[in-house]
């Protein structure tokens, strides 16, 4: 048991770090059991996002998240593959006007 404050203090917050990632992995594994029991686009998205959350928690290694999510992409059906998928919209980038003044101060410069 430990001791010190420190360590009291530890071992209460690596108890809650364990808990949170022993539940996080068992709602992985859900998800991961339903993509497997039918592969589609559809249940891929949420193994992504989870894949994804993983690595962000460190919960899982990138490269390990990266080759979970190169299999199940191989497991899908080259039509569902092909299915188009909605992607975020790119951001807009400003356009600036060049102005008279602009040039000349180049000019100077």
């Amino acid at each position: 048991m430990p001791i010190g404050k420190s360590a009291k203090k530890s071992l209460r917050q690596s108890r809650t770090h364990h808990l949170r990632n022993v539940s996080f992995r068992q709602k992985l594994r859900q998800a991961i059991r339903v993509f497997g029991a039918k592969p589609s686009l559809k249940t891929f998205e949420p193994v992504q996002s989870l894949l994804d959350k993983a690595v962000k928690e460190n919960i899982f290694h990138p490269h390990k998240t990266a080759r979970l999510k190169s299999r199940f992409a191989k497991k899908l059906s080259p039509s569902a593959a092909k299915e188009p998928v909605a992607s975020k919209p790119s951001p807009k980038t400003k356009t600036v006007k060049k102005t008279v003044a602009s040039k000349k101060a180049k000019k100077m410069s």
